[in-house]
Formats: C-alpha cells, sequence, structure tokens
C-alpha cells in the first residue's frame, strides 16, 4: 500500500499558469513546497554532478532532458530527507477525475508493500507496445490487448500491476525508500539515458519495482501538449557539445 503525502508540479517557468490552477484544483493532495526543478540550458550541471556524486551523462544527453534528470534527483532527495512520499506531475498533465486523491484510492490500497514508484500513466502507444510484447512472452495463452500477463499480475490485485512501459514521468509517485535507492543507483550507474527510461529500465531488471495500473483500467491523467507549443527538454542542444 502506498499513502500519499504531498504532490508537486514539475514546472521551470511561469508559463501554463491556468493548467497548473486546474492541476492544483484537482489533485486533492498537500501541495510540497521546497523543491527546487532544474532549467537544464541555465544549471550549473557540473555543480549538480557533484552534489548527487553523479560521475557520467551519456553522450547524446540534451539540456532539457538533464534538467529532467535532476529536478526528479531533487524531489528524490526531498523524499528522503522528509520521509514523504511524493506525487510529481509534469505540467504538461491533465488530470481526467474530479479529485485525483479520490480515484487514487483504491489502487494505491492494492499496491504492494515493496513499491519504490508508481506510474499513474501509461502512454496508449505504450499500452499497445506492452501488450504485443505479453503476447511474445505468453504465446499460446490467448492473451489480448487489454490483459496482463502472467508476468505482470499481483495476486489478489484488480487495478494494479507491475509497470511494463517504457517511458513517461508526466505523472509519478515516490516513496522514501524507493527515493533512496533511485539517488544510490545513480552513483552507481550515472545517467545512461533520458530519465523516464532509465527508471523503467530499472525496473526491468529488477533494481527498483515500480507499479502501474492495469491496461483496462480507465486513465487517471494525461498529457496536455501540442505540437505547436515549445518544448525545452527534446529541442534543446546537446551538454557534449559544451565539452563537459
Amino acid at each position: 500500500m502506498i499513502e500519499i503525502d504531498e504532490y508537486a508540479i514539475i514546472s521551470i517557468s511561469d508559463d501554463r499558469l491556468e493548467h497548473k490552477d486546474a492541476i492544483d484544483m484537482r489533485a486533492g493532495f498537500k501541495k510540497a513546497t521546497g523543491i527546487s526543478f532544474v532549467e537544464g540550458l541555465t544549471a550549473d550541471i557540473e555543480a549538480l554532478k557533484k552534489e548527487f556524486g553523479i560521475r557520467r551523462i551519456w553522450p547524446e544527453a540534451k539540456y532539457g532532458e538533464v534538467g529532467v534528470w535532476f529536478s526528479m534527483l531533487n524531489i528524490c532527495k526531498y523524499s528522503v530527507e522528509n520521509n514523504k512520499t511524493v506525487l510529481a506531475l509534469e505540467d504538461d498533465a491533465t488530470i481526467y477525475v474530479d479529485n485525483l486523491k479520490t480515484a487514487l484510492t483504491f489502487p494505491l490500497s492494492e499496491t504492494p508493500d515493496d513499491a519504490d514508484a508508481f506510474s499513474v500513466i501509461v502512454p496508449d502507444n505504450q499500452m499497445v507496445l506492452g501488450n504485443i510484447e505479453w503476447l511474445n512472452k505468453a504465446a499460446g495463452l490467448g492473451i489480448t490487448h487489454g490483459d496482463i500477463a502472467p508476468t505482470y499480475k499481483i495476486p489478489n490485485a484488480h487495478s494494479v500491476c507491475r509497470a511494463y512501459q517504457g517511458y513517461c514521468l508526466v505523472g509519478m509517485i515516490y516513496t522514501p525508500k524507493g527515493a533512496l535507492k533511485i539517488l544510490d543507483l545513480v552513483r552507481t550507474y550515472g545517467l545512461t539515458t533520458p530519465a523516464d527510461c532509465w527508471l523503467f529500465e530499472m525496473n526491468d531488471s529488477n533494481d527498483l519495482d515500480i507499479y502501474t495500473l492495469v491496461p483496462s483500467h480507465h486513465p487517471l491523467i494525461g498529457i496536455n501538449w501540442t505540437n505547436q507549443e515549445k518544448t525545452t527538454v527534446h529541442d534543446t542542444g546537446r551538454i557534449s557539445d559544451a565539452n563537459l
């Protein structure tokens, strides 16, 4: 079981105020204060690497991706230091339900106690890819879209399963023990891929235990982003070009 203590909106600008207000209205949790979010383009990356004991950042990393990384690590640091389970919502998250706290009550009650993190959203294309993967793993079992392969099932749970997606941090819950694991793992492995891909790779390798909603569960949050909006994550230059 997970109990969320606080939530935070990951944002590096004063844009999208109306959208962030809408998140605040529907979250239902106490809002965290004192968490710093990192703008990769202006951050002192070398100082941040030293602070978190990171020796390596993958060569193709973009400034925006590194900003996401250190924002996540700041959330983990806050979680550990304050012994709080934190729901982190990116500022492009859209909450589909009137009260997210109420909607998460049952799924989180079914979540195993060993949970390090919980992804509140699975992108649509990951649901399809995940189920294709399940079909390959469980050939002959007649698994169809929306079903759960035995590998991902949790005994006696109806709304949650082990995470199967490959990316997306739009809505992620971090427990203190999971946050501590993440901080330890980055010191060991460094930043080897974008933060979301890295987290789910660690889940696949059983270094982390991450859970999510089953594919058949109605979505609780989505992504509010269009091609007309600019992003400082994917459209920024590579930090290797600055010889860092």
